[in-house]
């Protein structure tokens, strides 16, 4: 007979098949899970989801604050153009809490909107000038990459950190400053001021109506009509205009011969553009030379001697024309601008998404420096 085989290694064991049995009796009793149950539960995955996503703070170049046109203005860039802004005036807590400004407006809002409105023109510009086809030139570029490393040289580094303000933005809003600029200048090339002279004439008056203390003069009943002086008194100040006349003539001091003749206080040294002096003096800004005097003057209210202190005061001239030239410059730019606006199809105010802007409080920028 052959070897009786070892039948142990293949029994099953009893304790197993206990727990087997056991375990089948536990799921043939377990229920099916609802539908219901499983909608529950996946509303309360998805709610905790949302919540972990929305919790999540946002970016600031992630965060649109409001539109210019076609440009999105996100929040990191909204924060430097404030931040540069309020560092450049020099604006402290003080300013922000001084009340209202002089137009009545309260400072706090009016900084805020004339950062905002800055912002906004620099915007219209930059897409005109993209249309216009205008470009920074290699030097350009350069510029603008040493004003950037300037600029973030002068700026906290941890203030940059907490309002997300990278390099990148920074170039951005430059790049586009300075396209505007070309923009701006391209505009004003043509505009010029015509030049004038600029001089200074010693004007005396001798009144021939009645003058009250306060050298106004006196009126009639009607308190419009000046009452006139005597005939005889009128002729000796006719007489005593004539004396003037030839004592400047040989060169006498004008303040000096006022006082003698008793009109020091009708006469003055004045100066200005040759075109902005009033009728009659005007004519003698052009045509008197220095140290010349004008015939004797006669008109409704007096005699008049206008004696020529400076006929051209060149720096004098230069220095109110270019005060003229930047002032006609700002109209036709604010002009033209207007129609930059409407081609960009840009209103007066932008598009603004959510309450971001309302919710910025200057303070907390003013603060941050000062600190």
């Amino acid at each position: 007979m052959g070897k009786k085989k070892d039948t142990k290694a293949i029994q099953p064991n009893k304790k197993d098949i206990a727990n087997k049995k056991e375990q089948s009796e536990k799921q043939e009793k377990r229920k099916p899970v609802s539908k219901a149950t499983i909608i529950v539960v996946v509303l309360a995955v998805l709610s905790v989801a949302l919540c972990l996503f929305f919790s999540r703070e946002r970016k600031p170049s992630d965060t649109l604050v409001f539109t210019v046109g076609t440009e999105k203005v996100y929040l990191d860039e909204v924060n430097f153009c404030i931040l540069q802004n309020l560092i450049n005036q020099g604006v402290t807590v003080e300013d922000l809490q001084s009340g209202t400004a002089d137009n009545g407006v309260d400072s706090t809002n009016e900084y805020k909107t004339a950062i905002l409105e800055w912002m906004m023109n620099y915007k219209v510009e930059y897409m005109v000038a993209k249309e216009q086809g205008i470009s920074l030139t290699k030097e350009e570029k350069s510029a603008v990459q040493n004003d950037v490393t300037n600029c973030l040289g002068q700026i906290d580094a941890r203030l940059l950190n907490k309002w997300g303000i990278e390099r990148r933005v920074v170039e951005d809003v430059y790049t586009q400053c300075y396209m505007a600029q070309k923009l701006e200048e391209e505009l004003v090339k043509e505009v010029q001021v015509e030049k004038q002279k600029y001089c200074t004439m010693y004007i005396m008056l001798f009144p021939i109506i009645e003058m009250n203390e306060d050298d106004s003069y006196a009126t009639g009943e009607d308190g419009v009509t000046p009452i006139l002086l005597s005939e005889e008194e009128m002729n000796k100040r006719k007489e005593d205009a004539e004396n003037a006349l030839k004592e400047l003539q040989e060169g006498a001091d004008p303040e000096e011969v006022a006082k003698k003749y008793g009109v020091d206080q009708y006469s003055a040294e004045e100066s200005n553009l040759a075109e902005s002096f009033e009728e009659p003096f005007n004519q003698y800004a052009n045509s008197l030379k220095t140290g010349e005097c004008s015939a004797l003057i006669e008109i409704e209210s007096c005699y008049g001697i206008v004696k020529m202190i400076e006929d051209n005061n060149e720096a004098m001239a230069e220095q109110i024309m270019s005060y003229y030239q930047a002032d006609m410059e700002k109209e036709t730019l604010q002009e033209q601008r207007k129609k930059w606006y409407e081609e960009m199809g840009v209103g007066e105010a932008p598009d603004m998404k959510g309450r971001i802007w309302d919710k910025i409080s200057l303070y907390d920028y003013v603060q941050e420096t000062e600190e």
